[in-house]
C-alpha cells in the first residue's frame, strides 16, 4: 500500500516530537515574584496527562526551587510557539500577571516567518476570531467571515515586515507581530487570513505543512509594569531563533527594516 507524503510527514513529525529530549531552558529574567524562561517549541505549558511532558515538568526537573505548584498560570503560549514565558512565583504575582493580560496593560512582540512576500510592509489586521465548529477533533479558530465561526470576539494584530527571503526554496518573510488583543491562535489565524500562513503551522495548513521541523512563531519581547518589586518596569527580550546561522533553510535576501527601527517608529507614533 502506497503511503501519501502528507501522511508520512505527519507520522515522522509526531515521532520526532515524542522522542525529543528537552534541554535546560534559559532563564531570561528573575525576581522574587516572577521568572521568565525561553520556552522551547512543541511543549505544552501544563497538562493533566501524567505521561505528557510540559513546561511545568521541565521546571520541576531543572528549577524545582522556582516552582509554586499552587499557582495558576496567568497566560500560556501555544505548545508550538517558542519564546518568553513569564511564570509567577506566588499566587499574588499570578493574579497581577493575569490582570495585566486581561486589561491589555502589557506589550507582547512576536517574530515569525510566513510564506510569501507581502505587498504591504505595515498593516493592521482587524478581524474578529471565534471557534471553528466544523472541527471537532482539534481546537481550531477562524475569522468571523466563515459560516462555522462560533462566538467571534474582537481581534487586532499589527504586522511589520522585517526581511524578505526564501525558506527551503520558497518565498518567505520575517515579520514582527504585535497583538493588541489576546485571542486563541490569533496570530496564526490572522496570518492565514491575509494569505501568508506561518511556516510550519501544521494545524492551519490542514496538516499538510509537516516538512519544517517546527512552527516559526516566537515570543520575542514582553513588557509590563508592576509595583511588587524594585523593577517596576519589566522588559524582557529573547534571542531571535530565525537566523540563517541557526536554520540554513532560511535565507534572507532583503532587509526591509530592523526590529529596533520598527519599534522606534512605533514609540514615536505613540
Amino acid at each position: 500500500m502506497k503511503v501519501s507524503k502528507a501522511i508520512w510527514d505527519t507520522a515522522s513529525r509526531a515521532l520526532k516530537m515524542s522522542t525529543r529530549v528537552f534541554e535546560k531552558p534559559e532563564i531570561l529574567y528573575q525576581c522574587e515574584h516572577f521568572v521568565a524562561i525561553d520556552k522551547p517549541y512543541d511543549i505544552v505549558v501544563n497538562s493533566d496527562d501524567p505521561d505528557r511532558f510540559s513546561v511545568e515538568k521541565l521546571m520541576d526537573n531543572f528549577y524545582p526551587h522556582l516552582r509554586d505548584k499552587s499557582c495558576v498560570h496567568g497566560y500560556r503560549l501555544d505548545n508550538a510557539t517558542s519564546g518568553i514565558l513569564c511564570l509567577s512565583l506566588s499566587k499574588k504575582s499570578a493574579r497581577l500577571l493575569s490582570n495585566r493580560f486581561k486589561s491589555r496593560n502589557i506589550t507582547k512582540h512576536y517574530i515569525a516567518l510566513v510564506y510569501g512576500h507581502l505587498s504591504q510592509h505595515n498593516l493592521i489586521i482587524d478581524k474578529k476570531i471565534g471557534k471553528d465548529s466544523s472541527y471537532t477533533e482539534i481546537w481550531r479558530m477562524c475569522i468571523d467571515d466563515e459560516e462555522n465561526c462560533v462566538d467571534p470576539k474582537e481581534a487586532v494584530t499589527e504586522l511589520i515586515c522585517l526581511e524578505e527571503g526564501l525558506y527551503d526554496g520558497q518565498p518567505a518573510t520575517k515579520i514582527l507581530l504585535i497583538p493588541q488583543t489576546g485571542r486563541t491562535h490569533q496570530l496564526r489565524v490572522h496570518c492565514d487570513h491575509i494569505g501568508h500562513r506561518i511556516v510550519g503551522d501544521f494545524t492551519y495548513s490542514n496538516r499538510e505543512d509537516a516538512e519544517p521541523y517546527r512552527m516559526m512563531l516566537h515570543a520575542y519581547r514582553l513588557k509590563f509594569k508592576h509595583r511588587m518589586s524594585d523593577d517596576h518596569h519589566i522588559d524582557i527580550i529573547s534571542k531571535d531563533p530565525f537566523t540563517t546561522f541557526l536554520d540554513p533553510k532560511w535565507q534572507s535576501s532583503k532587509l526591509l527594516t530592523t526590529y529596533e527601527a520598527a519599534v522606534s517608529a512605533l514609540d514615536h507614533v505613540e
